[in-house]
């Protein structure tokens, strides 16, 4: 699930630092290779796109990124990880 807080997301998969229009991504075992996507949830319009190898810990700049909903996707191997947030 994606919350909206302030701190470094120790208990949570990913968080959206609203202040800081960051989105914060702690895996806590790095898995290999992982990919992440923003899409708006309404157009299917893609935000951002990446592939990390052996990371724990991903921030994604959002800033400049316009209001709406989006869908956060972490795919790690065969797991594909949703959740949502907003910018508003």
């Amino acid at each position: 699930a994606i919350r909206r807080q302030r701190q470094m997301c120790k208990e949570t998969v990913a968080c959206y630092d609203v202040e800081d229009s960051k989105l914060f991504i702690d895996i806590p075992v790095p898995y290999g290779t992982l990919t992440v996507s923003v899409s708006d949830s309404l157009t299917g319009e893609m935000a951002y796109y990446q592939s990390y190898f052996d990371e724990s810990c991903i921030v994604v700049d959002m800033s400049g990124t316009k209001v709406g909903d989006y869908v956060l996707e972490i795919s790690i191997g065969e797991t594909l990880l949703l959740g949502g947030f907003s910018i508003e």
